[in-house]
């Protein structure tokens, strides 16, 4: 087996307003097989989350570990840069993108690795992510013609440990840094969501490839669900429950990023998803029924704006009460 400096990985944690399953998952990453380097942890929250984050750090410490906290709320896209910075100025090798609420199995560091190693085409190598509690497991996502669509897992290639795709959750994703230099693998303006869409995209049109490690698990918590009750359907079906800022983020920066990868005539048929994708979600905002107007107008206000291409943060967003930590 090939044997790793430990400083060679940084691991990248973002939080927002909330201490999530850090102290699980520092303990999780201080019982990697593989050692990682140095944990970073970026608190994009208006005051502090931790008082004491060092007394989180499992003892004996396996890692070095550090906090940036950025009350101002640069978003996933300001912590990922934050953490490619520092990777690149202290020459780390690889740089792990961890959410505050995923925890990796014990392998998964290693596992990531030797893929990584195995194949030089690779710019990225992702853990499985396993949603709890349902334990059902988050596909990979391949860009077909004008729209993303979710890649079974058992594509029938023989390649039974790993499965290729287009685009990854950013959490437990590992980066190939020595790979991506000179790429410029984060778009800053997107601040959250679609940005592991971004990410990705942006590795495969440098020529890498993406894959998801089957046997590197881990397991993710998605956001928060509400149960509501679908006339049409007639039975209850649960949603997905955001904020209208929110909403603003990932009907505009989905449609710009879509929009982007669509190639010449596809891009009327990403518009027409695109708006299709709107009405559905209007729809899902009066089944739940908390702010639906307003929630359906920064919808279609946040599809427009990715139509027109309009970048940056909205300007309500230093309200910061309003976003959430979480881009999946």
């Amino acid at each position: 087996m090939t044997l790793y400096h430990p400083r060679s990985t940084l691991v990248l944690i973002t939080v927002y307003r909330d201490k999530g399953r850090v102290a699980e998952l520092l303990q999780a990453l201080a019982s990697q097989s593989m050692p990682v380097g140095s944990v970073l942890v970026v608190d994009n929250s208006p005051e502090p989350v931790f008082k004491d984050l060092q007394s989180l750090v499992p003892y004996p410490p396996m890692f070095e570990l550090s906090i940036i906290h950025r009350p101002d709320n640069a978003g996933i896209t300001g912590a990922i840069l934050e953490g490619l910075a520092i990777a690149r100025k202290q020459e780390f090798n690889y740089l792990w993108l961890m959410d505050h609420d995923s925890i990796p199995s014990a392998e998964s560091h290693e596992q990531l690795r030797e893929v990584l190693d195995r194949h030089p085409d690779v710019g990225l190598a992702a853990c499985l992510p396993m949603i709890e509690p349902t334990g059902k497991p988050v596909n990979g996502l391949l860009f077909k013609k004008y729209r993303f669509e979710p890649k079974s897992l058992s594509d029938g290639s023989g390649k039974a440990d790993y499965c290729e795709c287009d685009a990854v959750i950013t959490s437990g994703s590992l980066l190939h840094l020595e790979r991506l230099t000179g790429i410029s693998v984060v778009d800053p303006d997107l601040f959250i969501d679609a940005v592991d869409h971004d990410l990705c995209l942006r590795i495969r049109n440098a020529g890498f490839r993406i894959l998801i490690v089957k046997t590197a698990i881990m397991q993710h918590q998605l956001g928060r669900y509400t149960e509501v009750w679908d006339s049409l359907k007639r039975r209850h079906i649960e949603l997905s429950s955001y904020s209208y800022l929110r909403l603003y983020y990932i009907c505009r920066n989905h449609t710009m990023v879509e929009m982007r990868a669509a190639r010449g005539i596809w891009k009327i048929w990403t518009v027409g998803w695109r708006v299709r994708f709107c009405l559905w979600q209007i729809r899902m905002n009066f089944l739940e029924k908390n702010g639906a107007l307003k929630k359906s107008m920064y919808c279609v206000l946040g599809t427009y704006h990715g139509f027109c291409g309009k970048r940056g943060q909205h300007p309500l967003s230093s309200v910061q009460t309003e976003i959430g930590s979480s881009i999946e």
